[in-house]
């Protein structure tokens, strides 16, 4: 895989070191178009984005940045690391993030809230049902130290499910302990991850 892993060298730094391709550098952009694409880029170099933000990995093994602040609507959350991972589908929040997120917005717009293992489907009050645009859904905003990363209702909300539901991208993380979110597929709309 492309993992960080120190004591396992990616498919990258193989090839990089033996001089099969010219940088270990990997990117990865994901639009939010219509006509989906993923695009993989490998043997770039710096020069290749010149206006790139680099940011510290904050953890030795795994692709993780340092936090300042995470805000939603009016509510400000303390988590330390964001863990950006390609391999995982949603935004996975600390659980007690998230359950804060249901109550001061999710809640006041749903009737339920339906857990399930990759989903969040969430039940209107009312008879049509509401899509993003006509609630006003705050942004997921998420602040490093030089970054900040504006999630908008559009990219978390996909859309409706059976005219009744609409499938959250975001879930939590069932472990009280754990003080870090998970930026899976979601975060990567509309940006070039580029992964040194």
């Amino acid at each position: 895989g492309l993992s960080n892993l120190k004591t396992v060298k990616n498919a990258l730094d193989i090839a990089y070191h033996q001089g099969n391709i010219v940088s270990p550098l990997f990117a990865f952009q994901l639009e939010t178009k219509a006509e989906t694409k993923i695009i993989f880029l490998y043997n770039i170099t710096e020069d290749d984005y010149p206006d790139a933000v680099y940011v510290n990995a904050s953890m030795r093994d795994y692709w993780t940045m340092p936090l300042r602040d995470t805000t939603f609507g009016n509510s400000s959350f303390k988590v330390k690391n964001a863990l950006v991972d390609s391999g995982t589908s949603l935004i996975l929040l600390p659980e007690k993030v998230f359950r804060e997120m249901d109550r001061e917005v999710f809640s006041k717009h749903c009737m339920t809230t339906v857990f399930s293992t990759f989903l969040f489907m969430i039940r209107t009050k009312h008879k049509d049902l509401q899509m993003p645009h006509e609630v006003q859904y705050p942004n997921l905003t998420i602040l490093t130290s030089s970054l900040s990363f504006n999630i908008t209702p559009e990219a978390y909300i996909s859309g409706a499910y059976n005219r009744k539901n609409c499938i959250l991208g975001i879930d939590r993380i069932a472990n009280l302990s754990l003080d870090f979110m998970i930026l899976g597929d979601i975060f990567f709309h509309d940006k070039t991850i580029i992964f040194d």
